[in-house]
């Protein structure tokens, strides 16, 4: 059997320097092999399109575009004219809609045309480059080599194939295949040929030497004839096959590579994609398939593909030393499955006795005892606490038996990295609270509220909101659906599709709203922000205003940018907890009606708030997390509906251990099919995790390294929406 086949420039493979140049190396196997495998793609150096030679028709093509663009433009234009204008700029619109309208005839006009006149394709031609690969092409499909295989003989193999299970033979005959170029496309064994070229390429890149020749079957290490039976099964087994190996812990890893391969060979024998018990060759012998000409019709990208599945496998498999076992994996999924969904929710603030004191928590600082603070390991930043759990409670609920007794968890992440990490506190009583490094990094841009200190001027923390944590059974199966995950949490809080709102809580309350100094903190803040923007909002106006209404505008400007100034000394001067009186109220309602008058509605559309009580949301928020003497300067009625309606994220979210997860976009279960999930913690306002849109946070660690305590092996994944 020959070697690899090689170009003047280069051999088949080339060492990547790492990991990451697999795809690279994947590139220059299939070119170094193109002269012998692959016709290039068609090309055509006259453009994708060619008229008929008339200009007239190039002349309508070219007005069908102009048209378009036109038909946006002026589409903005007056959008722009309507939305950015108080009144609206009634010259500017007619501007744009005396070019829309014939803009619009025009575009008709000429697509009518183009459609009544297809276009027609150029005739391809072809470089002596071109030519020359044809004829070496034709030569490998038309030659007689010594020990070439006749037709007959071919159709006595794919017999043979269809009958047996024989691994060895399949890649025998894949490993054949490749050798005699004649036949690669039209082989009894199909794309058998991948699994020869796959082990090839992942010992050049898992060992990072030169591998010139194809490995036989018997030079293959276990492991590597373990890949092969997972390749063997996607190119020739049934659905039900593939599928099986979906059960098994590795089935997270696999399942991309494996589909892939699977529907490429039911493409390559021009079968329907369609679930089927039976086997792939079954199915060939029953319908009398033929199999696709690769040399002719297959281009560079489609093998690529299908031969990084087949090296990716080769690569999990040989990396864990074992193939997919579905009896193996029974006992480690009845394990996971058998482990207690645990609901992490936050403690009723009017039900919490010792706030202070909680033995289970989120956010604020962790009690580490000697354990030093969690660095990043790129950085070495100090990673952000999340929160911190009491392993005795999980005990006694009936948590996965693995854990520890007792001791805590306490859950870290790296914003930057999203890398998160995991440390043991042992022990039975509480330590000390561990103080946050000077350099902690700022968590603002992951809260969906902000701290503000002295005229409402932003305080760059590094610690999310302290909050108790209340530890209770889920009581939902491993395989619960959306529906019976919700009944089972409106059992322990209520359910709720929007984020806290102060207005709806004060309606519910049948409370008056009261304000704070914290309440003026906000204002001032939002004028501030609404304030730095005031030149663009001038500079969107000013060349379609008259010198007098510019200078007017800018007037107003000033005028917007003193309250500005009047509500940040006024904030400062007014501790952050004070109530304001019934006098300070007032002026505050004054004020707030001045700014969203029509002469200076337009400098603060954004960020103030429609209206006044809105201004107490993030208020209660911070309350809601607060002290106990500041939490009990809200009317009671308040502080129950904070209490009793809050406890819980929003749409059915909510922050876990163990059990099945919520799945935002099916990657992190799948990647992580056969391990625990330690921890989730989901979107929550409450707590300031403004995790994207509806994220999730999971922390995941195998059943082996769950028994071992290796929490350094913990992983973390995220989804949003």
């Amino acid at each position: 059997m020959s070697a690899f086949p090689t170009c003047p420039s280069q051999t088949a493979f080339e060492a990547p320097n790492s990991r990451s140049a697999s795809m690279k190396s994947l590139t220059q196997a299939l070119g170094a092999c193109r002269s012998s495998l692959v016709l290039p793609p068609h090309r055509n150096y006259d453009g994708n399109r060619r008229s008929n030679g008339k200009s007239a028709f190039m002349i309508v093509r070219l007005l069908f575009l102009i048209s378009f663009l036109c038909i946006f433009a002026s589409s903005a234009v007056g959008f722009y004219a309507k939305e950015f204008y108080q009144p609206m700029n009634w010259p500017l619109m007619k501007q744009s809609m005396a070019v829309l309208v014939p803009s619009l005839i025009v575009f008709f006009v000429s697509f009518s045309i183009l459609k009544r006149r297809p276009l027609k394709r150029a005739p391809q031609r072809t470089t002596p480059q071109d030519d020359a690969l044809k004829a070496r092409i034709k030569q490998l499909v038309t030659s007689k080599k010594p020990g070439s295989r006749p037709p007959e003989e071919r159709k006595a193999v794919q017999d043979q194939l269809a009958r047996s299970n024989d691994v060895e033979a399949f890649y025998l005959a894949g490993w054949d295949d490749f050798d005699q170029n004649r036949y690669l496309g039209q082989a009894p064994a199909g794309k058998a040929f991948l699994m020869p070229l796959a082990a090839g390429l992942n010992r050049q890149i898992s060992g990072g030497r030169q591998q010139n020749t194809l490995p036989t079957y018997q030079a293959l290490t276990k492991a590597e004839q373990e890949a092969v039976k997972v390749i063997h099964r996607c190119l020739t087994g049934s659905a039900r096959d593939v599928d099986a190996v979906m059960k098994t812990t590795q089935a997270g890893k696999l399942f991309e590579p494996m589909y892939i391969l699977y529907r490429e060979s039911e493409r390559f024998w021009g079968l329907k994609e369609t679930y089927q018990e039976e086997t792939i060759y079954e199915r060939v012998t029953a319908s009398h398939a033929k199999p696709q000409n690769l040399v002719d019709k297959e281009d560079l990208k489609d093998i690529a593909m299908a031969l990084n599945s087949a090296r990716t496998i080769f690569e999990v498999v040989t990396g864990e030393g074992k193939a997919p076992s579905v009896e193996d994996s029974q006992s480690v999924r009845a394990e996971i499955e058998a482990a207690e969904a645990i609901l992490l929710k936050r403690a009723p603030r009017l039900e919490c006795a010792d706030w202070s004191s909680a033995r289970s928590w989120f956010g604020g600082r962790p009690r580490l005892g000697r354990i030093d603070w969690p660095c990043s390991n790129s950085s070495g930043e100090p990673m952000v606490f999340l929160a911190q759990i009491d392993l005795a409670r999980i005990h006694d609920l009936g948590g996965s038996e693995l854990l520890p007794s007792e001791g805590w968890l306490a859950f870290f992440m790296d914003l930057k990295e999203m890398r998160g990490t995991v440390r043991h506190i042992e022990g039975h009583v509480l330590p000390d609270i561990t103080p946050a490094p000077d350099d902690l990094p700022s968590v603002e841009e992951w809260k969906s509220w902000r701290r503000l200190g002295k005229g409402g001027e932003p305080q760059s923390e590094g610690l999310f909101p302290y909050h108790p944590m209340q530890i209770e059974k889920l009581g939902i199966a491993y395989d619960a659906d959306d529906d019976e995950r919700n009944i089972a949490l409106s059992a322990h809080g209520k359910l709720r599709k929007y984020n806290l709102s102060a207005s709806k809580v004060l309606e519910k309350a049948n409370a008056p709203a009261e304000f704070f100094g914290q309440s003026l903190m906000v204002f001032a803040d939002a004028l501030r922000r609404a304030a730095e923007q005031k030149d663009l909002v001038i500079s969107r106006q000013e060349r379609h205003l008259s010198p007098e209404d510019l200078e007017s505008l800018k007037e107003t400007a000033r005028q917007f940018e003193g309250i500005c100034r009047e509500v940040s000394r006024w904030a400062e001067s007014v501790p952050r907890w004070h109530q304001l009186s019934s006098a300070e109220t007032d002026e505050l309602k004054a004020v707030f009606a001045k700014v969203r008058a029509d002469d200076l509605r337009q400098f603060c559309r954004w960020p103030v708030p429609g209206s006044l009580e809105d201004l107490l949301t993030q208020t209660y928020l911070e309350m809601l997390s607060a002290d106990d003497w500041v939490f009990s300067k809200l009317p009671l009625e308040v502080r129950t509906v904070l209490s009793e309606d809050y406890a819980l994220p929003t749409r059915g979210y909510c922050h876990q251990m163990f059990g099945r997860g919520i799945s935002v976009q099916s990657n992190a279960a799948w990647e992580h099919e056969g391990d625990h999930m330690l921890l989730q913690l989901a979107y929550d306002v409450e707590m300031g995790w403004n995790f994207g849109d509806m994220g999730v946070f999971q922390y995941w660690i195998s059943p082996e390294n769950l028994k071992l305590r290796n929490w350094s092996a913990v992983e973390l994944s995220f989804e949003c929406n």
